[in-house]
């Protein structure tokens, strides 16, 4: 049996849908169906990439599938507008087309929410909700639908849409599940080996808005325990302008950037950290649909989180696994994290119970398992 995954994603990027696309691509590719491997094929534009090493190394995937690369307009690089952008999404839905006439395959499985104009019977998998025609007649053709939040499955169901499936994101369990302890890794990332240190990891900012950092860096004025916040990631006009905060607020001794980070070594920097924290802002995106890598890894890496009370958060986590504060409050950020620096067990139980939520229901293999077992049932 062939599935052909098909995505309009730059591949490598430094983004978190790549690693999504990568990881779901590597745990079909090793599922078995009556003894047969399930063979995939992932198909995505040819596009001007900055990032040259082989998408495998990259990501540090098996290399038990297949990625094709198909010609499209690319003028987003040179001249990024609304035009340019469009174009360049037409052009591979177009080109895609003809190309699928040559192929043979059994599922055609999809994240290209443009998928609709020209595609009928597919397997979509939608993370973002849009009330757009474009959008509607993608749900509509499809034949069946996976979202990453029951909220999401609720707004695709008013449409009309019966066959829609909530499928979470997830972990490479084994490779966040690491035995280096927090000594271990702070002496190979040259981090402080004899402070309280606060971790984030992700981008700084989705489409220009803010993830609250700006909310975690504050909040270092106020806390009893002296603490270090390291932050990992990020774009280099982002840094330059939460580094010019830090400056301003007097705590440059105090937020350590790390910058952008080979995927590989995020789980040594989990490692290496006292508290993770997940301060994202009241927003509906965040509030109805997100289901953030980052929540995933966090949970595996066995760290405690403090993160912001949001229903789609609560979907995965509960008080039993995380400490959840008020979006965009940085007195309850304050408390949160407090609350986890005083009391050792407290901070022990929580990292334990959501690493064994992850390892038992929120892995690449298992969600690629379920989603396939919905599809052919």
């Amino acid at each position: 049996m062939k599935l052909i995954y098909i995505d309009n994603a730059r591949i490598p990027t430094e983004k978190a849908h790549g690693v999504h696309i990568m990881k779901m691509c590597e745990a079909l590719a090793n599922i078995k169906i009556e003894e047969q491997s399930l063979t995939v094929e992932l198909i995505v534009p040819k596009r001007i990439n900055k990032i040259k090493e082989n998408p495998f190394n990259y990501y540090d995937v098996e290399k038990n599938f297949k990625i094709t690369k198909i010609p499209c307009i690319d003028l987003s690089f040179f001249w990024p507008n609304f035009f340019t952008f469009y174009l360049q999404k037409i052009s591979f839905i177009v080109i895609l087309k003809f190309f699928l006439i040559f192929k043979k395959y059994d599922i055609l499985y999809t994240r290209e929410q443009f998928m609709g104009l020209l595609f009928r019977k597919y397997i979509v998998e939608s993370h973002i909700y849009k009330d757009s025609i474009i959008y509607r007649l993608t749900w509509k053709n499809a034949a069946k639908i996976i979202t990453v939040t029951s909220f999401l499955k609720d707004k695709i169901l008013s449409i009309g849409k019966k066959e829609v499936y909530v499928a979470p994101d997830a972990v490479d369990f084994k490779k966040f599940n690491i035995s280096v302890n927090k000594r271990e890794a702070r002496k190979e990332l040259r981090l402080p080996e004899d402070k309280l240190l606060i971790g984030y990891v992700g981008m700084f900012k989705t489409m220009g808005v803010e993830k609250g950092v700006d909310v975690s860096i504050r909040s270092l004025i106020k806390l009893k325990t002296k603490t270090y916040l390291v932050l990992v990631g990020g774009s280099k006009e982002d840094i330059l302008f939460y580094q010019n905060l830090v400056d301003k607020l007097g705590l440059s001794e105090n937020v350590i950037f790390a910058g952008k980070v080979p995927h590989s070594v995020v789980p040594v920097y989990l490692k290496a950290f006292d508290i993770l924290i997940a301060p994202f802002p009241d927003l509906a995106h965040f509030r109805y649909y997100m289901s953030p890598l980052k929540i995933f890894e966090y949970m595996a890496a066995k760290r405690p989180i403090v993160v912001t009370d949001l229903p789609s958060i609560r979907e995965v986590l509960d008080e039993k696994s995380a400490v959840f504060v008020k979006p965009n409050s940085q007195d309850d950020l304050i408390k949160g994290i407090e609350k986890l620096i005083e009391n050792e067990n407290f901070r022990d139980s929580i990292a334990s119970h959501a690493h064994k939520i992850a390892e038992e229901r929120f892995t690449w293999e298992k969600r690629a398992f379920n989603i396939l077992n919905f599809i052919l049932n």
